[in-house]
């Protein structure tokens, strides 16, 4: 469960950088 968390958080600012750009 926290593995996923620690994923999902590292994952989601490329995401975002990625829209936002």
């Amino acid at each position: 469960m926290v593995l996923i968390l620690i994923v999902w958080c590292s994952y989601l600012p490329s995401v975002w950088s990625f829209v936002k750009s």
